[in-house]
Parts: structure tokens; C-alpha cells; sequence
């Protein structure tokens, strides 16, 4: 058995360097072929004339397995109508070589387009061209062959509105397949992706053209496909179960391990983000979700922050939340308050009042263990407008390695002292300006802040910070005098001698 699959795979691969041969040859010097790129056996580029070039990822099991196809002419609409139009060709030739054929039939294709343009512009064309083009064979579908016609599919526009606004839907256990033009085939998540027009996005945003997506998944389970022409999500193309059906059964048979996973399966599905955690941490359950238990005994429930406090920088946030706020006055709900504005450094789960004393203790020793009172004083210097992924509007610190370098050794120290800190590969310090929150996404009918609304901003100078002292922070409604979040108990960061006598200390213990 395993010498016959053996002989089926070595037959395999010499139809497909036979296959790459013959379109070399063929398209001699408009070709280029390129072997083992990254999951793909080979990556075919050929350029096509009056139009520009068609790109094949030939996958390792071709042709039992379609090639993903990208068309790129001077028309990204005439691009995606010839995409579409080859993708829905190669499902008729599945299982045998194809990639002649379909680069016969986008020829073809392409021919008539031509002819319809000259005569549009007024231009009349050659006898001799004319003729050649009227005996030139045409592509026909061999659907038709058949009497069959292969039925309209859902489009990926359809499937994102879907995902978005279907609330038995958790978006955050959805992925995207797309194509990169110089990668292949690359998956993420749903949620990391911008849905806006791509004319309104800068590029600080994970955003694509909907003509690239090829695939999305629910978790591990392919639920659209467009080169196979899989449509569970609708089923346009025959499938005869609902999507609620699929994924109950598919969750069935493949339960989520572990209730952490679960719970960072819902992580930010909440009905209302709160505005004193920036890592939105705090979330409730969708009705899909609404019959299981999860843990919260991980959630973070405290953290450790810089309050801004400087009067220049406060001012300017309160200006680009004003000029926000004249662009679109809903968004008001969601701005941070001007008395609670800090840079998170650290975000912790505490569970008991020992937890609480061995963090405070901790931070305490931090001051002396990374000798801060011998080091220059830390300065942050904000400047400018950032955004995640267009639900989260910050100021920008400028990088000070000097503050990053202090932030992971503060946390080093708090973990070996056993406080649980989540940590993140990816910290950004920032200065939260504007939160989305879940009825602000229904309100609008978008995940997403308009660009419009702080633009004419982005390049505005906020001031600088001095990062005098460190807050262990309640991740709660209850705020002090001031008005910042109720803090079980600062440290100064300043070089200066020391502040707390161990008698003050251990009251606040």
C-alpha cells in the first residue's frame, strides 16, 4: 500500500515538471517559474498580452488539489472578473493538468474585450487583425456542455457582513485565507483586518482587497471557499445546512480543549468595553455562548500605569477629542476621560489579599533592585495619533529604550516575586484618546472609527511626561479625589532618596 502511494506521488510530480516544461516553452520569455516557495511546489508568473499577468500557486497534491489563480491587468475590476472567471474554470478540469487550458481561455478572454474597446474609442482595426480574431476559437464553459449552469456563489463582501453583524457569530473565531502578491497564501484572524473602504485607510492598518480573500475558516473548518467553490456560510452552492448547524456540529466533534482557549475564543465579544483596561480585557457573551461556563479567575484585574498628568498633554487630548467630537458627536460616549489618561505598563491578576501584599511588596523592592533612584528620570514624549486596528484612537509615545528596557525588567521582577502578569510580545505604550465600545459598533454599523473624524490630528505634538511615579491600579468604576482609577499603592520612580519609611510601608500592607 505505502509503495503504491509512494509510485502515485513520484507519478505526480513528474506530470507537474512535465506540466511547468510545456508552459515554459510555450510562453517562452514571458514566463517565470519558481520552485518550493513556501507551502506551494511551484509559483508560475506568466504575462499575458493586452492585459498584464496571471500568477498560479501550484500546491504540492496538483491537480487533485486547484492552483490559487491572481489575475493583475491596468483594471482592478476587469483583474477580479478574469480571477473569478478562471477560478470557476479550473473546478471543470480538476484532477488533470489545467494550466494550458486556462491560459488558452484567458486569452480568449481577453481578445474580445479588445476588439469591444477599439470600437468604443472610435478605432477600427486591420482586416488581417479582424480576421484573426473572428477564427480564433472561443472559450466555452463545458458546464453548458451539459446543460448545466453553475450557480451564482456568495461573494466575500457577503461573508464579512456576515461574520460582522451576525450577532450567533463570534467574529473572533473566524480566519481569513488571502493572497499576497509576493508571499502566497497567507491566514489570520478575522479581527485583525480593517473592513473599511480601503480609500479611507492609512497604512498603519491590516487591510486587503476583497477580490484576494480565498477562504474563511470557522477555528479549523473551511466554511467558504472560492477556488472550490464552497459556500457553507450561505449555501449558494448547494450546501443544505444552515451555518449555525455546521459550526454546532463541527463544535460537537471538536470541543475547545481548554477553557482558557475559550475564553480568549470570546475575548473582547463584550457588550460594552470598559474604559479602564486598554487591553480589553473585560467582556461578556454572546447569545451563541450564552450556555457555557467559563473561568474568569485568569481575568486581569489590576494593572500598572504612568498617569499623564501634564497639563499640556492633557489639554491637547482634550482638543482632539473636541475636533473629534465636531466630526462626529456619537463618538463622545467613547472618549477616555482627561482625569483617568495613562500609559499601562503592566496588566495583572491578583486573587487574594496575600496576592495584593506580595505585588505591592514587590514593587516596592522595585525601586532599589533596578536602583531607579540612581538612574536619569524616565521622559515620554508624545507625539502624534496611532490606532489599533481603527477601534483604538492613542496618543504616540516616541520610542525611548530607556522606558521599554524599564518596563521588562519591572515585569521580570513582579513574576519572579509569583504575581501573575500578562504579558505581551507586542506592547505598545500609548495613551488612549478613544475606545470603541460595543453599542457605539451597533449605533454606527461599524467595528471601526472613521478616519475622517481625527485625520487633520494625527500629526499633532502632545508634550512631554514625566514618569515620576508607577500606580498599581483597580481594574474597576471606582476612581479617588482626582479622579484616576483607585490605586492600591504607588512607587516613585525619580532619582531621589528614599520616600517611605518601612513603618508607612507596612501600613500600607
Amino acid at each position: 500500500m505505502a509503495e503504491a502511494e509512494e509510485d502515485k506521488s513520484s507519478s505526480r510530480v513528474d506530470a507537474q515538471d512535465m506540466e511547468m516544461e510545456l508552459v515554459k516553452a510555450a510562453y517562452y520569455g514571458r514566463c517565470k517559474v519558481l520552485k518550493n516557495q513556501g507551502s506551494f511546489r511551484f509559483v508560475v508568473k506568466v504575462q499575458i498580452e493586452n492585459f498584464g499577468n496571471i500568477s498560479f500557486q501550484i500546491p504540492a497534491s496538483y491537480p487533485d488539489e486547484l492552483p490559487s489563480i491572481l489575475c493583475t491587468g491596468s483594471s482592478p475590476k476587469e483583474s477580479e472578473m478574469l480571477t473569478d472567471d478562471l477560478m470557476e474554470l479550473s473546478i471543470t478540469y480538476r484532477g488533470k493538468p489545467m494550466l494550458m487550458d486556462i491560459l488558452s481561455s484567458a486569452s480568449n478572454k481577453i481578445e474580445p474585450h479588445n476588439l469591444v474597446t477599439e470600437q468604443d474609442n472610435g478605432h477600427s482595426s486591420s482586416k488581417r487583425q479582424q480576421k484573426k480574431r473572428k477564427n480564433k476559437k472561443q472559450f466555452k464553459d463545458p458546464a453548458e456542455d451539459i446543460g448545466q449552469k453553475l450557480p451564482a456563489m456568495k461573494t466575500a463582501e457577503d461573508c464579512i457582513a456576515r461574520i460582522q453583524w451576525d450577532e450567533g457569530l463570534l467574529a473572533e473565531r473566524f480566519s481569513v485565507g488571502y493572497i499576497d502578491r509576493f508571499i502566497g497564501v497567507i491566514e489570520k484572524p478575522f479581527t485583525d483586518f480593517c473592513w473599511q473602504d480601503l480609500a479611507a485607510l492609512d497604512h498603519t492598518v491590516l487591510a486587503i482587497p476583497q477580490h484576494r480573500i480565498q477562504y474563511f475558516k470557522y477555528r479549523e473548518l473551511k466554511v467558504w471557499d472560492k477556488n472550490e467553490r464552497l459556500d457553507m456560510m450561505f449555501g449558494s452552492t448547494g450546501c443544505d445546512q444552515s451555518l449555525y448547524d455546521v459550526i454546532k456540529e463541527y463544535d460537537d466533534t471538536h470541543p475547545i480543549e481548554t477553557t482558557q482557549e475559550a475564553v480568549n475564543a470570546v475575548q473582547g465579544h463584550n457588550d460594552e468595553l470598559s474604559d479602564d483596561d486598554d487591553d480589553e480585557s473585560t467582556f461578556t457573551f454572546s447569545k451563541a455562548m450564552a450556555d457555557v461556563s467559563y473561568d474568569h479567575s485568569d481575568r486581569p484585574n489590576h494593572f500598572v500605569a504612568i498617569h499623564v498628568s501634564d497639563p499640556q498633554i492633557v489639554a491637547q487630548v482634550a482638543a482632539v477629542q473636541a475636533h473629534i467630537r465636531g466630526k462626529d458627536a456619537r463618538l463622545a460616549a467613547c472618549f477616555m476621560p482627561t482625569s483617568v489618561l495613562h500609559v499601562t505598563i503592566a496588566m495583572l491578576t491578583l486573587g487574594n489579599q496575600e496576592e495584593m501584599s506580595d505585588c505591592v511588596r514587590a514593587l516596592h523592592d522595585a525601586r532599589f533592585r533596578l536602583a531607579l533612584h540612581e538612574r536619569p528620570p524616565l521622559e515620554l514624549e508624545i507625539d502624534g495619533i496611532g490606532n489599533f486596528n481603527q477601534r483604538v484612537i492613542y496618543a504616540r509615545p516616541r520610542r525611548n529604550e530607556s522606558f521599554l528596557l524599564f518596563i521588562q525588567q519591572l515585569q521580570d521582577l513582579l513574576l519572579n516575586a509569583g504575581v501573575h502578569v500578562h504579558r505581551s510580545f507586542d506592547y505598545v505604550p500609548h495613551v488612549t484618546i478613544l475606545k470603541m465600545s460595543r453599542p457605539m459598533c451597533k449605533t454606527l454599523r461599524s467595528y471601526y472609527v472613521d478616519q475622517a473624524t481625527y485625520v487633520d490630528r494625527q500629526a499633532d505634538y502632545f508634550g512631554k511626561q514625566l514618569c515620576d511615579r508607577a500606580y498599581l491600579c483597580e481594574i474597576s468604576e471606582m476612581r479617588n479625589a482626582e479622579g484616576f482609577y483607585r490605586s492600591l499603592t504607588d512607587v516613585s520612580l525619580l532619582p531621589d532618596t528614599h520616600e517611605m519609611h518601612k513603618d508607612s510601608f507596612e501600613e500600607e500592607l
